[in-house]
């Protein structure tokens, strides 16, 4: 984003400036949970029905940023006497203000991808096959929503020759906001399906929404396969007459159609036809959706004449977009993230925030490659960077690259810090035994090929992984935290290696995204947590007796399920004087297992009322078939037996409790039972009661070692 001044920000959103007009900001955050800050960054304190980041502003400002948008001042905001203010009526909408006053400043061509699947893959590859040929600046990773659409136009700088910008709904109302600030010229329909129609009452209204970017465009380029497309476009005028370009896999009355396919082991022939001539190409892919998303960028470089014979030809050197940041175990005891993705100053930041809340240990390596295609003059690009990585608070830096190397004296407050002019000079140069106890991000553009540094720095290679996406962690986590009231906590539970996706990783992903609590089952486990960094409060679900000193030591909170575990915790917690250590008590409600049942809670509140050094902390306890609509009369028990015992808990204790019941279908469900706080487990992994609204988090891959060919009648061993 080009340098702007204050005052000009307050004029630009008609807003009510507080502090120095004069000063310049160059950044835009939305997120408080990011690690670099500078005081050339503005952030916008957005509102949600869970989060609210007025709240997070005296934490910023202690950080180093001095430049906000809000709509409300708090009393909070006094002593911040360095602090600029922005006020305005709604801070969303002046995010989307800012971003259409830096599309209007853009005069080339600007791009939107509309589509159900394969929009960030479509935009990466129209990125690599122009990209020696034109300077591009494209939406980072998939930010296309709401908030990510105007951070995306935020970038828009006249050096560029196109822009590709990504446009993405979940419900109604919302493609009509985007359309008002991206008013994109050319619009790329990339594809048409199921995804979010949960929020639409059939496919006609989500097309129709889809359709409302294409408003104003000069042209649309889609597949006249998607009828509802189809139907829209051939029915409203401000469509049909425009200067469209439409593909077919199976229609040859298109300006581009399928003719066929010859697959081969790991790649694809491509036979079309355009204008009656065949125009035939490669893919190193096989699979029917990489065929289709080619025969997108296909119709979009026939469409504005760039095809080329070179530009043709790159279609076989298309890479797959890997859109998740890889985390493995490193030689010597380290941590490896690699995110050899693409190499770009934002995707640079989110990588740094990545490594900084999955960091496990205190020394921080970051292997960095140079950056192409930045629209920015490397003098400038790398001094930036440079802030970046102090502000990451890198303790080890490796620049691979010779524009990088040309500006090393960027870098020089890092102590350590070692440039090479290419990646072989690296790896010929560089001990693997010189990494060692430290958190390693690998960061560069595909040219580089840090594959090969990924596999000397990996500890093991085995031809069958559990892969874990920890975006579809974090998508899950906002689907439970979108049915909660704004006020009701969570606790997630991370016990039994987070269900086998890995404890440690998936509670730093948790914490980053201010989860008020994690549940483990035994004492150890939270004592790991606790060691690899892990601040959030942490209920031991089993403890037992010799368990207790961790328990206090590490400031672990126990459950209480009985009167010996109960005693026995207070008996060891005596000697503690001046520290109150808190409980979570759990009720028997009709799973007779763990818990106090109804005929012993008057005896329990007598002897919590007999142990001073003791407080409740939460009175929760568990449904049994919450998932179950035809049980459904004995959770409704469940929850009304609850509520009249912790209620009788919380009054004869006479200080407030939070209360828990609702387990991850309970959430789904039964929305009149949050309570203070919910209590969210197998749900946060994929396994829900409205499967349809979860994404997989884990997949098992691996590899043939052979295939053999059997006749029929042959045995088989």
């Amino acid at each position: 984003m080009n340098k702007i001044s204050l005052d000009s920000v307050s004029k630009i959103l008609k807003g009510k400036l507080s502090g120095n007009k004069k000063i310049l900001v160059s950044e835009i955050i939305i997120d408080s949970r990011s690690l670099t800050s500078s005081s050339e960054q503005l952030f916008f304190a957005l509102t949600g029905k869970n989060n609210n980041g007025h709240l997070f502003i005296p934490d910023l400002y202690e950080r180093g940023i001095k430049n906000f948008i809000v709509s409300e001042m708090r009393n909070s905001y006094n002593n911040l006497s360095e602090a600029n203010f922005i006020i305005v009526n709604n801070t969303l909408d002046a995010l989307h203000q800012l971003g259409h006053y830096y599309r209007k400043q853009f005069k080339k061509p600007l791009i939107a991808l509309v589509g159900s699947n394969g929009k960030t893959i479509v935009k990466e590859w129209l990125f690599q096959l122009l990209k020696d040929d034109f300077k591009i600046v494209r939406s980072p990773k998939s930010y296309n929503s709401q908030t990510g659409v105007p951070l995306s136009l935020s970038l828009l700088d006249n050096n560029y020759d196109f822009a590709f910008i990504e446009t993405g709904i979940s419900q109604k109302g919302e493609m009509q906001k985007l359309e008002t600030i991206v008013k994109p010229d050319i619009g790329i329909f990339v594809s048409f399906g199921q995804a979010h129609q949960e929020n639409f009452s059939d496919k006609k209204e989500k097309a129709e929404e889809k359709m409302q970017m294409m408003n104003d465009v000069k042209s649309i380029v889609y597949s006249s396969d998607y009828k509802e497309l189809t139907n829209i476009i051939y029915t409203k005028n401000k469509y049909e007459n425009k200067n469209n370009f439409t593909w077919s896999v199976k229609n040859t009355n298109t300006n581009l159609y399928l003719k066929s396919i010859r697959k081969n082991h790991n790649s694809s022939e491509i036979i079309t036809v355009h204008e009656n001539k065949e125009i035939t190409y490669q893919i190193p892919f096989v699979d029917e959706a990489s065929v289709k998303n080619s025969m997108v960028c296909l119709s979009f470089l026939l469409s504005q004449n760039l095809l080329t014979d070179n530009v043709l030809k790159r279609f076989a050197s298309l890479e797959p977009v890997e859109m998740r940041i890889e985390q493995k175990q490193g030689i010597n005891n380290c941590l490896l993230i690699n995110d050899s993705y693409n190499s770009d100053i934002i995707s640079l930041k989110i990588a740094l925030d990545t490594l900084e809340y999955q960091s496990v240990y205190k020394d921080r390596t970051l292997i960095l490659s140079d950056i192409y295609q930045s629209g920015i003059e490397d003098a400038v690009l790398y001094q930036e960077v440079a802030e970046f990585v102090k502000a990451a608070k890198i303790t080890k830096f490796i620049g691979i690259g010779k524009a990088i190397s040309k500006h090393k004296h960027y870098f020089t407050d890092i102590k350590n810090s070692f440039f090479y002019p290419s990646t072989l000079q690296f790896l010929n140069t560089f001990s693997k035994h010189s990494f060692r106890n430290e958190n390693i991000l690998l960061k560069g553009s595909r040219y580089f090929k840090f594959e090969q540094i990924s596999d000397i720095l990996q500890l093991k290679k085995h031809r069958t992984v559990l892969e874990i996406n920890t975006e579809a962690v974090v998508h899950n986590l906002n689907y439970y935290k979108s049915l909660l009231t704004n006020n009701t906590k969570i606790t997630v539970m991370v016990k039994a290696l987070s269900y086998g996706s890995g404890t440690y990783e998936i509670a730093k992903l948790l914490q980053h995204h201010k989860v008020d609590c994690l549940g483990v089952a035994f004492t150890d486990e939270g004592v790991k947590l606790r060691n690899a960094g892990i601040t959030t409060e942490i209920i031991v679900m089993n403890p037992d007796d010799d368990g207790f000193t961790d328990i206090v030591d590490y400031n672990l909170e126990p459950e209480i399920y009985g009167f010996h575990i109960l005693n026995a915790f207070a008996k060891k917690t005596e000697t503690y004087t001046g520290k109150k250590m808190p409980v979570h008590i759990k009720i028997d409600t009709g799973m007779k297992r763990l818990g106090f049942c109804d005929y012993e809670i008057d005896e329990l509140i007598q002897q919590l009322k007999n142990y001073p050094q003791i407080y409740v902390k939460t009175v929760f306890s568990h449904l049994a078939v919450s998932d179950e609509p035809d049980d459904d009369e004995f959770t409704k028990k469940q929850i009304s037996k609850f509520k009249k015992i912790s209620k009788k808990i919380i009054s004869e204790l006479g200080y407030p409790i939070d209360r828990h019941i609702l387990n991850s279908s309970g959430i789904e469900r039964f929305p009149e039972a949050n309570f203070e706080m919910v209590r969210l487990g197998i749900g946060l992994y994929g396994f829900g009661f409205n499967q349809d609204k979860l994404m997989n988090v884990s997949t098992l891959k691996t590899r043939n070692i052979k295939i053999k060919k059997v006749k029929k009648g042959e045995t088989v061993g």
